[in-house]
């Protein structure tokens, strides 16, 4: 029996997993009856869940759990003692510690916040796409942003649906004229943004920022450079938040998989606005660590 098979039976079994788990997230879920279903032990079910997922079975069905809660939270159609026990919660007082470690906030606090926050939504299977760095599902959680501002410098980048797409050279360059700046810098910013407006209806042309955000600069620095960088303000807005660590050339097919797969199902609906990049400065050769937000609504 070759390797590859192996590896494609496992994977089934932990989609099947999580497809039990999604199904059943109202009803007791511990490690026995999961093994059991899996044919694995407990010791073995943890690790290969580990694996595949980056994290261990209770951990993931307690995030499940909250996030599920949350929205019912915001919802406001059930008493908050009914949510704790819809999703296993012994108590009330149960509920509201447990939500408040993970969300640092009391049921009653986010519900009056009124904003997803923090919301992890399934873990949910790649399609037509080359895995992820170290994970073979992609993973999307529902984030509020309230208005920031960023910045950078700006270019404008033909896009793959233009007849003379631009944008593989243009988008180093930019971020290399960039770099420049932030080298001077008294510190290095931990993040940094890319801004793509989709606000103007021109499939081929996109306005793209390479930035940093303005709280990372003091006023002096700011002042500094405000002749040769621009500013803009991000409105408050909802996003869905796609994770990614791996080959930079894998980026555009995790996000290709956000929008043309993972939202038409998801109950939001995608709007124009500022779509954001954010990356990890400290990111290895090869390698990005970046985030996808895309602006969306509730249906």
């Amino acid at each position: 029996m070759s390797t590859d098979f192996e590896i494609d039976k496992s994977f089934n079994r932990i989609e099947n997993i999580l497809v039990f788990i999604h199904q059943n997230i109202d009803k007791p879920l511990t490690v026995e009856i999961l093994a059991e279903m899996s044919c694995w032990s407990r010791w073995q079910l943890q690790r290969v869940f580990q694996n595949y997922t980056g994290m261990n079975v209770a951990q993931y069905v307690r995030e499940q759990r909250l996030s599920m809660s949350a929205l019912e939270v915001l919802d406001k159609k059930k008493r908050m003692l009914d949510i704790a026990y819809s999703y296993g919660f012994t108590s009330e007082i149960a509920f509201s510690r447990a939500f408040k470690q993970y969300f640092h906030k009391s049921p009653r606090e986010y519900q009056k916040q009124a904003k997803k926050i923090g919301i992890q939504k399934p873990f949910l299977k790649q399609v037509n796409v080359d895995p992820l760095l170290n994970s073979h599902f992609y993973r999307v959680r529902l984030e509020y942003k309230p208005s920031f501002k960023v910045v950078g410098l700006s270019t404008r980048v033909q896009g793959i649906l233009s007849d003379t797409p631009d944008f593989i050279e243009k988008v180093p360059s930019v971020w290399n004229a960039l770099d420049t700046y932030i080298t001077c810098l008294s510190s290095i910013p931990e993040q940094k943004y890319a801004v793509i407006d989709t606000r103007e209806d021109n499939a081929d042309s996109l306005l793209y920022w390479a930035g940093i955000s303005c709280d990372a600069l003091s006023t002096d620095e700011l002042n500094l450079h405000k002749v040769d960088l621009q500013i803009i303000t991000i409105p408050e807005q909802e996003y869905a938040v796609l994770p990614f660590k791996g080959a930079a050339q894998d980026f555009s097919k995790s996000v290709e998989w956000l929008i043309s797969e993972w939202l038409p199902t998801s109950g939001h609906q995608g709007i124009e606005g500022f779509d954001l990049e954010i990356y990890r400065s400290d990111t290895t050769q090869g390698i990005i660590d970046v985030e996808y937000w895309l602006p969306i609504r509730s249906l």
